[in-house]
């Protein structure tokens, strides 16, 4: 039953790569999508929500492809072989993005200067270079990234999102921290001693 679902589900979004109207709009960002399933996977990006756990530790995740990905990492399962060189891969995308490395293959050009990208995420992320734009904004202290991965670098290490508690602890002395860069500050200290 379950292969017959998974069958059902990709064939219907095979067929929406034929139809150009996308229906189903996202509430949060307005990101537009043709199948309803992938507005609800996309909408736990903005909820938080992550329905899929990791039963060898704990981890969860947004998206089931996610969590099957990250499997890989318990096992070292690495199925996407590059026939070109000895690299093995544990995505599609990343193995796809190899390909391209291999190939030469950069078919997204930047209509401002004429650079060429791999990807499609990599011309965006270039684009905002121009633009100035920093659509990333840290709820915490307000500061904007052009880069969700920036972002991201900047709560974990700044703000210590994770946890409010200092539960951060210096390697030379018994002082506890809420933030990583008090943290990392005082134990500066330690070695300039």
């Amino acid at each position: 039953m379950a292969f017959l679902l998974q069958y059902v589900f990709r064939l219907k979004t095979h067929l929406a790569t034929h139809v150009k109207e996308k229906q189903h709009s996202c509430a949060y960002c307005k990101k537009q999508f043709t199948i309803i399933e992938n507005l609800n996977a996309h909408m736990r990006t903005h909820t938080g929500e992550k329905p899929y756990c990791c039963d060898t530790c704990g981890e969860r995740f947004a998206q089931s492809s996610g969590l099957i990905v990250h499997k890989r990492k318990h096992t070292g399962q690495t199925p996407y072989q590059c026939v070109l060189c000895p690299r093995s891969f544990q995505t599609i995308g990343n193995f796809k993005y190899h390909i391209r490395v291999h190939t030469g293959e950069r078919k997204f050009d930047c209509s401002t200067c004429g650079r060429a990208f791999i990807t499609n995420g990599d011309l965006k992320q270039h684009i905002t270079t121009h633009s100035g734009e920093k659509p990333h904004i840290c709820s915490i202290c307000g500061v904007r990234f052009s880069r969700a991965s920036n972002l991201k670098r900047h709560v974990i290490y700044l703000h210590n999102e994770d946890n409010e508690e200092k539960s951060l602890h210096c390697n030379y002395c018994p002082s506890k921290f809420t933030r990583k860069i008090d943290l990392v500050k005082h134990e500066k200290c330690h070695r300039n001693k």
